[in-house]
């Protein structure tokens, strides 16, 4: 009788709890009805006075409207931490790809020699013909290279860098996993022993090659660094190249330009060629280094610029002269082997006369508004200019020709190219001032073998001003580029109109990417991407403590 009491007062217990169980659920299940039918979105206060413990529930993130979205997406976004907002732009890459600074092509013309300015790459593109590439190779150079050039044979691309280093890379040569240092050591199978292989300091110099006292305590110091570092291996780099190459020698100043050129050597020295790697700076200083393998043994310096050094040219006819240019105003000619000055040139002169004409000239069509037009010059602009291009092209030979050459110049933000006529004996003399519709980017000459008079290709700014690097031209109208061919007959350069019309017509379709660069890059007066692209040549002169 006991036992069936206690087993009914259990199973009425249960019935009490699973009945309460219900009522909260139903209870609940009616807060969350309230919620849901709230029309404005947000829930109602509710009295939980019951349970004052219990943390609210998080509250979704809406998405924003499709107005919010649009104005947010090309802007910046928002990002949400920690209850508070903080603002960071997005990153956004340029459709377009990088810019290409450097082009060299190789004497067949089916391969080319491309250098990228954005990515710091080397590419190597074969030209299949009817305007189609393929790129073979894509090599990242540790710095922004600023010169490039082929060896004579075409097998190893030169390439020097802002930093002042010059680096060999095979011409058909690709990323790869067999090399990790400068010193083309084979990379290690793991991590372990990465660690260790690493390109040691090796003394050049021995006992048997070093006899003076200072000489030797010199070498006893290196080779207790090479003991040093036996015992504790080198610690990895941040960024090694991951592909063949080598460093050939290095500048303490920033590279400006180099050539490389092959010479036979007198008849009673030697028989066999040598060759020369030339190198300049912005220190004013051109150096001569022998060439491959052995560029680490300075022949000679060239001293003479009081400026920097920004470009160099060996004549083709005559290749123990070179033409060097810079920041100064004037040009040397010289015999690099024995590092003498063989002519000084000023070219102050034909540089002014130009300016007055150009300022006469834009007077005469728009009148008296161009006196107050800044990027006019005029009788008090500034004297300076910088040396952006130096070109040398080869008249066929003829008995009756005095010439054996044109030497040409080009200055930063100038629309106008300098012609200078180089006699046999190694003479040069100004010839011709020929003003273009915009500041001269490059010259390509063409292939000169024929016994035709020679043809140049030259490049303009169509975007920014004459005379400027960051003002945009208000029209789009002028053109981008020229075609010039010599006449023998006037002894002077001409404008091939039907060539020039129908190179620019190819051009027509890409004429909005320069104007897109400036939209993105530039603010008021400040250069944008393209002018960073296109100059800085005058931003390597030293100024002065009252400039």
């Amino acid at each position: 009788m006991q036992g069936n009491a206690i087993a009914t007062a259990k199973k009425e217990g249960k019935d009490a709890l699973y009945r309460n169980s219900q009522l909260n659920t139903t209870s609940d299940g009616n807060k969350e009805q309230q919620r849901v039918v709230a029309g404005d979105g947000s829930a109602p206060p509710v009295n939980e006075s019951h349970d004052e413990t219990e943390q609210p529930r998080k509250r979704q993130k809406l998405s924003p409207p499709e107005s919010e979205k649009r104005s947010d997406s090309s802007s910046a976004e928002i990002v949400l931490e920690s209850g508070k907002s903080k603002r960071r732009r997005s990153k956004r890459q340029d459709a377009s790809g990088p810019n290409i600074s450097h082009l060299v092509a190789n004497s067949k013309g089916d391969h080319v020699v491309a250098v990228t300015a954005e990515d710091k790459c080397v590419r190597v593109f074969r030209l299949l013909g009817t305007g189609i590439t393929q790129q073979l190779s894509e090599r990242k150079m540790p710095k922004k290279p600023c010169s490039v050039n082929l060896t004579t044979d075409e097998s190893t691309i030169l390439c020097g860098d802002k930093f002042g280093d010059v680096y060999a890379l095979p011409f058909f040569g690709c990323a790869s996993a067999n090399f990790s240092e400068e010193s083309n050591v084979p990379a290690a199978k793991n991590a372990k022993e990465q660690k260790h292989i690493r390109g040691a300091f090796v003394p050049a110099a021995t006992s048997l090659t070093v006899h003076t006292k200072r000489n030797q305590e010199a070498l006893k110091n290196q080779e207790a660094l090479k003991n040093r570092q036996n015992v504790t291996p080198n610690t990895p780099k941040d960024k090694t190249l991951n592909f063949e190459h080598k460093l050939l020698l290095g500048h303490v100043s920033l590279l400006t330009d180099l050539a490389y050129v092959t010479i036979e050597s007198e008849p009673h020295v030697s028989s066999r060629t040598r060759s020369y790697i030339i190198t300049s700076d912005r220190d004013e200083h051109i150096r001569v280094s022998r060439g491959l393998p052995q560029a680490h043994v300075i022949e000679n310096y060239c001293l003479g610029h009081k400026s920097f050094v920004s470009r160099i040219c060996i004549l083709p006819w005559r290749k123990d002269i070179l033409i060097s240019g810079g920041g100064d105003d004037f040009l040397l000619v010289w015999v690099w082997l024995l590092g003498q000055i063989q002519q000084k040139l000023h070219i102050g002169g034909p540089v002014r006369d130009f300016r007055r004409r150009h300022r006469q000239d834009t007077l005469n069509l728009i009148g008296s508004l161009a006196e107050s037009d800044p990027n006019v010059p005029g009788e008090k602009a500034s004297e300076k200019f910088a040396a952006s291009g130096i070109w040398a092209v080869a008249f066929p030979q003829h008995e009756d020709r005095a010439e054996a050459g044109n030497v040409i110049l080009t200055l930063e933000a100038m629309p106008v190219i300098f012609f200078f006529s180089m006699t046999q004996n190694g003479e040069m003399v100004f010839r011709q001032c020929f003003p273009t519709q915009g500041n001269v980017l490059d010259i390509a000459i063409l292939d000169t073998t024929s016994k035709e008079e020679p043809r140049l290709v030259y490049g303009m700014d169509c975007v920014h001003r004459p005379f400027s690097t960051d003002v945009v031209q208000e029209d789009n109208d002028r053109l981008a580029i020229g075609n010039l061919v010599y006449q023998k007959g006037t002894n002077s350069w001409i404008e091939l109109d039907l060539a020039t019309e129908e190179m620019n017509q190819c051009l027509k379709q890409d004429e909005h990417d320069g104007k897109g660069m400036i939209e993105r890059g530039s603010k008021g007066s400040k250069p944008g991407a393209l002018s960073d692209l296109l100059y800085g040549i005058e931003n390597m002169r030293k100024r002065g403590p009252q400039e």
